[in-house]
């Protein structure tokens, strides 16, 4: 227990499971793509870290808000 904790898991750490996350994310996908585009027609500045993770945490308040509410219907359908 010195070296590892069994709590993180067998494999991995946290930046590879955030880079694995983030990656196959499709929505986080399309929306660096639509920041470089509009970095690229100049209309943003400069993307750094401060950005991304403001732009991480709206969207998977985004993201976790649509699955809320899908739920909530598929729910209400059952009944």
């Amino acid at each position: 227990r010195l070296f590892y904790s069994y709590s993180f898991g067998l494999g991995g750490g946290v930046y590879s499971q955030l880079g694995y996350y983030f990656s196959t994310s499709f929505l986080f996908l399309f929306i660096s793509a639509a920041v470089r585009f509009l970095q690229l027609i100049q209309l943003t500045g400069e993307a750094d870290a401060l950005f991304w993770v403001q732009a991480s945490v709206f969207i998977s308040i985004a993201k976790q808000s649509f699955i809320i509410f899908t739920a909530a219907c598929v729910f209400r359908y059952f009944v």
